[in-house]
């Protein structure tokens, strides 16, 4: 197969079946060689903090499904696209969607720490202890019997 018959399969789209109500892209108007099957809207999120003012850092994320790469072959699962950019450079990393809900929990949990830890300045920070050396702090900090 030549390269301008791949590239007449991957633009034809087709798929079989309905767009998902996730997507976004235009498939009537797009016109151009395209490897996405399927793309959601992007949640861009920029990123404050310590770095260099006159380079802008945002993280995005969104819902892909790729075309498959041979003809005939059914599109893979849609995964999860979170890509780095800083300034003019960017670094895509593809999740699956366990991997995505993993991620998320954890981004979650962290964030709830960090709203605690930011919320309690003032308060000391009570030790984190394993439950077998669990530690009693009403009796002054010793071993629990």
């Amino acid at each position: 197969m030549s390269l301008s018959e791949n590239t007449d399969i991957r633009r034809s789209r087709t798929t079989g079946g309905a767009c998902p109500a996730w997507c976004v892209l235009d498939h009537e108007g797009d016109a151009q060689a395209a490897i996405v099957l399927h793309e959601s809207r992007a949640a861009v999120i920029e990123i404050s903090g310590p770095r260099d003012a006159d380079v802008a850092e945002w993280i995005d994320v969104r819902t892909t499904q790729y075309i498959p790469e041979e003809p005939g072959e059914p599109p893979g699962s849609p995964v999860v696209e979170l890509s780095y950019h800083h300034g003019n450079r960017y670094r895509v990393t593809t999740l699956t969607a366990d991997e995505a809900r993993h991620l998320a929990a954890s981004l979650f949990a962290t964030a709830a720490h960090a709203m605690f830890v930011r919320q309690v300045v003032d308060t000391p920070v009570l030790p984190t202890v394993r439950a077998s050396n669990a530690v009693d702090h009403r009796a002054g900090g010793h071993k629990r019997q």
